[in-house]
């Protein structure tokens, strides 16, 4: 068999750290070759050296022929996305996923090259054919199914620092002794070498507020107590003035109760007072998760009527611009006056305001006769019988 990835003295690591050591390996096409050893014995090295994502590399790499190794010291994936149009992928191990994206936006993270990208529609839906279970869940962020959050738990230093210690500001250095694959992934894919994370912990909340500051270069300082302390006073500050927002929104129960969610659901703000005052429609919900009725419309932009809730519900992208990953809802009591198309409700304000039909015909542009019909059926669906309960109803609307 032809020889499809041929290795010849592969050395490689991070800074001044040599992981692979002169390594010689041949891949045949139609094989399967597995790598067996302990941890911190350079496997996952040896697959980042493949795709130029370690620190710094030398020996040869061939693929099909072609020559994709040799000597380099700095510039981690600066030529990953060439060997990616050559047919080299990467698959992570176990649950190394991207926890801010959706399971469509993982398959579609697949598609590298245009001819992939082309054809995605119809692969994804070949994969959904295969496992049926992920169609349900395409929107889904992948860091909330089960299992990914305790492989990231155990990966994420930082995240598993701020949850046992939620009033200190958690720190990782890429050169520290305490390291995981997902912590150098993400230093060496982003040339960072100094993070800090502190937390706004919400005591029996699922959602909590961050703030993350990084160093890159060689030459970065250490953290100063005062700049970790400024994090966590930063962050708290921020959290409290989301929560002022949004409670300013929720306090004009004329307009409806505004909060705002995360992509797969969990109410980020606004939970309690959307719980007082709404709470009873769903005298079995609980947790920090929409109920059924609105998880279902949070992908789905506009204003809802839910007549058997008796509830009106618009749902759009947090204001701001920059909450890519945050939703906004603001829910309102349904009134009379929301079941009138728009037209009727043009004609509705005008005859509340003392037009007569014939005016309200002139100001709309359409027959006199047309608007005693729409009249008649604006009655039927406000349930009024005059004129004057006609602008009882509207004002009831303004107020």
């Amino acid at each position: 068999m032809a020889e499809l990835l041929q290795i010849q003295q592969l050395s490689a690591g991070y800074g001044p750290l040599r992981v692979l050591h002169e390594i010689d390996l041949t891949v045949r096409a139609g094989e399967r070759i597995g790598l067996v050893g302990l941890n911190g014995h350079g496997k996952t090295t040896l697959m980042r050296a493949i795709t130029h994502m370690t620190g710094w590399q030398q020996g040869s790499i061939q693929l099909n022929g072609v020559e994709i190794g040799g000597t380099r010291s700095l510039g981690a994936g600066r030529r990953t996305p060439r060997l990616v149009k050559m047919g080299i992928g990467v698959a992570p191990q176990g649950d190394a996923i991207f926890p801010g994206l959706s399971v469509r936006k993982h398959l579609e993270c697949g598609a590298h090259t245009r001819s992939a990208w082309r054809h995605r529609r119809e692969r994804i839906r070949h994969i959904y054919s295969i496992f049926p279970a992920l169609e349900p869940l395409q929107h889904n962020l992948v860091g909330k199914l089960s299992g990914g959050e305790r492989r990231m738990a155990e990966e994420d230093l930082l995240a598993a620092a701020v949850r046992e210690n939620p009033t200190q500001t958690a720190v990782y250095d890429r050169r520290g002794k305490s390291q995981t694959d997902g912590m150098i992934t993400l230093a060496d894919c982003y040339g960072i070498n100094k993070m800090a994370t502190a937390m706004h912990a919400r005591e029996g909340r699922t959602a909590s507020f961050y703030l993350s500051s990084y160093r890159g270069g060689l030459g970065s300082r250490r953290w100063t107590q005062e700049e970790l302390d400024y994090l966590k006073c930063a962050v708290d500050q921020l959290s409290c003035a989301m929560q002022l927002s949004v409670a300013e929104a929720v306090a004009d129960e004329q307009h409806g109760h505004t909060i705002l969610v995360s992509q797969d659901g969990i109410v980020v703000l606004g939970l309690r007072t959307l719980r007082d005052k709404l709470g009873y429609l769903w005298p079995e919900w609980t947790g920090d998760r929409l109920p059924e009725h609105l998880l279902n419309l949070i992908h789905m932009p506009g204003e809802h009527i839910l007549v058997d809730r008796q509830l009106i519900v618009t749902c759009g992208p947090a204001p701001g611009g920059n909450h890519k990953q945050l939703q906004q809802l603001v829910l309102r009591r349904l009134r009379k006056f929301d079941l009138l198309t728009q037209r009727e409700k043009q004609v509705a304000g005008l005859l509340a305001n003392g037009n007569s039909h014939k005016e309200a015909a002139r100001a709309l542009g359409v027959a006199p006769a047309t608007v005693r019909n729409q009249t008649q059926s604006i009655y039927a669906k406000m349930g009024v019988t005059s004129r004057a309960e006609l602008v009882l109803q509207v004002k009831q609307k303004d107020c």
